[in-house]
């Protein structure tokens, strides 16, 4: 029996936010509201896991992906991550619009810790899986929010990551992309070994991609077990 390695460990893991309440008529910053974001989260992920995360907006999903990105730190509590993350959390995150698509490929992939060398290697593969070679000269600022999608995603799915997090991100692509995105990031992850968090109102494509899946409510894991288990009652409370 082969022993997996652990990728992720969350610890007591607890996230607050302070929003200040404003008097308008006399612009005197009253008392601060607490939010409770992520409330004593633990958990394990192992290495080459694919993982789905569930929950109404509002469940706690965006915090824990900002705090495995290192957006953010947690209030208390300890979050491991073994490896190196990608993560795709917004359109257009690390691009810079008055660039061309090849540009933001280079700055883009040198933020995300690629080589020159690596990028020059890869870079026509990533144009080609993004269905943009003939846009590359174009500036990114007339591209529209699919186009920007889909060259964050060739872009990411190119790196050389142990963990990669996907956000939403296939929603605003047409099919035919989300289908293509999908069968690269199985084989992505089962040739690499890679972790993979995936996050998505669309339950049949975390059914296709994740074995297991989070369900978070209100801050808290309600529930980390087998996917299918997870989302029949995901649904059931939907239904309550």
């Amino acid at each position: 029996m082969s022993y997996k390695k652990i990728s992720i460990q969350a610890k007591n893991l607890y996230k607050e936010f302070e929003i200040g309440n404003l008097n308008i008529l006399n612009f005197i910053s009253l008392k601060k509201k607490k939010i409770i974001a992520l409330n004593d989260l633990n958990f394990k992920i192992l290495q080459g896991e694919k993982i789905g995360l569930i929950g109404n907006n509002g469940a706690g999903k965006s915090t824990l992906l900002k705090i495995i990105s290192r957006i953010t730190s947690p209030t208390s509590g300890s979050l491991t991550l073994y490896g190196k993350v990608g993560s795709i959390l917004e359109a257009g995150v690390g691009f810079n619009l008055q660039l061309s698509g090849i540009e933001n490929i280079y700055l883009n992939g040198a933020i995300l810790g690629m080589s020159r060398k690596y990028i020059q290697n890869r870079v026509n593969e990533i144009l080609n899986f993004s269905e943009l070679l003939k846009f590359k000269d174009i500036p990114l600022k007339k591209y529209s929010t699919g186009m920007q999608i889909k060259l964050a995603f060739a872009i990411s799915i190119f790196m050389e990551s142990d963990i990669l997090i996907l956000d939403e991100v296939l929603s605003v692509v047409d099919q035919n992309f989300q289908k293509k995105c999908l069968k690269k990031i199985i084989q992505s992850c089962k040739n690499n070994n890679r972790t993979l968090i995936f996050v998505s109102h669309n339950l049949e494509n975390v059914e296709e991609l994740c074995h297991k899946t989070i369900y978070m409510r209100d801050g808290v894991i309600k529930i980390f077990d087998e996917t299918r288990k997870v989302i029949d009652l995901y649904k059931s409370d939907l239904k309550k």
